[in-house]
């Protein structure tokens, strides 16, 4: 939802991260992970809503405060 894209080498656990160009592999979800994990615990699908209690609608009012 950032201004930009960034590189990075690796991502720690408990980190979340996009990851750009899988949407031509994945149809619905996945976990990764590297080949030599076997201990590697699949994140399930959400398969409930929740309706927000409160709405608040937070904009910039100057864009560069995005970066």
């Amino acid at each position: 939802m950032g201004k930009k894209q960034e590189t990075v080498e690796d991502v720690p656990c408990g980190n979340t991260v996009a990851i750009v160009g899988l949407d031509q592999y994945i149809t619905k979800n996945v976990t990764l992970t590297n080949e030599k994990e076997v201990d590697a615990n699949p994140i399930r699908a959400m398969k409930f809503s929740v309706s927000p209690i409160v709405r608040v609608v937070v904009q910039c009012k100057v864009t560069s405060d995005l970066l």
